[in-house]
């Protein structure tokens, strides 16, 4: 484990993330789920005792898997029953269920996924261009990420290798590492930080900057949340001054996705499209990880204690300590001749 205090069967109370990620399913468009069948969805939820927060296993909730009686009765025989007796199907299944029922009957974040239970990699060889060793050719037979996931080609493009194994010899200090990492359902990049030695042997250092977890930029705007409930999370986020809405915003170009452009006379903050972006220092989890399916839950990644967001966001959770280099998600060194892993 990562601490002295740390246990595997610790108990965890957290968010019903089954029933999160079901109403945020409800309440997307593209599933046209009717505001009648939002509420009797409700009370169903209520009639299956299901709560706010729930309490598990660490262990369970990351790797084991619990049970959760929404997960349960959606697979239950009940269900398909009712719903052949009434010739009722949904997404190619006999069932009422109006959003898809993911197909895992347990929930965890990494449920049975240990690094080899993952989908199947096309991997350059190296033979004609020593550079491109261990590159990804293709990820579950695609090229780019699925265009339900992002939308965006940039933000869909699977780039270099996996989880950053492998990188090109004799790296230099101005290199930016590409990895792509199929548990978070995306591609990142590392960049130098400063020269180290590990166990004697002369390293770089490479960090995940924090612009890699920030969908308000550009490069990123392809994973932005879609927010279908319409939340406005971080009310205090962006600190704009009052608007100016005197301008003639018909007859100038500006895209009011991206963050330095929120305070803009033409822009309304995060408010965009009837929605409301979040801010800096996540992103949305589209898959499975390690799948190319659904996840059962609605979830962001975050650098530790928010280390990249904003005061507004890390000061709405008591006890968050950013710190940093500390907190920065993702460090690896390189042995830098061979680019070896070496930590």
């Amino acid at each position: 484990m990562s601490c002295d205090i740390c246990d595997y069967n610790a108990a965890v109370s957290i968010p019903n993330l089954p029933g999160l990620g079901a109403y945020q399913e409800l309440t997307n468009p593209k599933y046209k789920v009717s505001k009648f069948a939002q509420q009797v969805f409700g009370i169903g939820v209520m009639l299956l005792g299901e709560y706010s927060f729930v309490q598990t296993k660490f262990g369970d909730l990351v790797f084991d898997g619990y049970e959760d009686s929404l997960l349960t009765a959606a697979h239950s025989e009940l269900v398909k029953l009712i719903s052949l007796s009434f010739n009722v199907t949904n997404f190619n299944q006999p069932t009422f269920i109006p959003i898809p029922v993911p197909e895992m009957k347990k929930l965890a974040f990494f449920y049975q996924y240990n690094n080899t239970n993952d989908e199947e990699y096309w991997i350059d060889t190296g033979k004609n261009d020593v550079n491109n060793l261990g590159k990804v050719i293709s990820w579950a037979n695609l090229t780019l990420l699925p265009e339900t996931w992002y939308s965006s080609n940039q933000s869909r493009m699977i780039n270099g290798s996996d989880s950053g194994t492998f990188q090109h010899p004799d790296l230099e200090t101005s290199d930016r590492l590409q990895l792509f990492m199929s548990f978070l359902c995306r591609s990142l990049y590392m960049d130098f930080s400063h020269k180290t030695d590990i166990s004697g042997i002369p390293t770089y250092e490479f960090h995940s900057p924090s612009s890699v977890f920030d969908t308000t930029l550009k490069e990123n705007v392809g994973m932005q949340y879609d927010n279908f409930e319409r939340i406005n999370y971080v009310p205090n986020w962006p600190n704009c001054p009052p608007r100016n809405t005197t301008s003639d915003c018909y007859n100038i170009s500006i895209d009011c996705r991206i963050g330095e452009n929120f305070c803009h006379t033409c822009c309304n903050g995060s408010f965009y499209n009837e929605t409301y972006l979040l801010p800096p220092g996540l992103f949305p989890v589209k898959c499975y990880p390690g799948k190319v399916k659904e996840p059962p839950f609605t979830v962001f990644i975050s650098a530790p204690h928010y280390a990249f967001s904003p005061p507004e966001l890390v000061n709405t959770v008591v006890g968050l300590t950013p710190k940093l280099p500390e907190d920065t998600p993702f460090i690896y060194n390189h042995e830098p001749v061979s680019s070896t892993l070496t930590y």
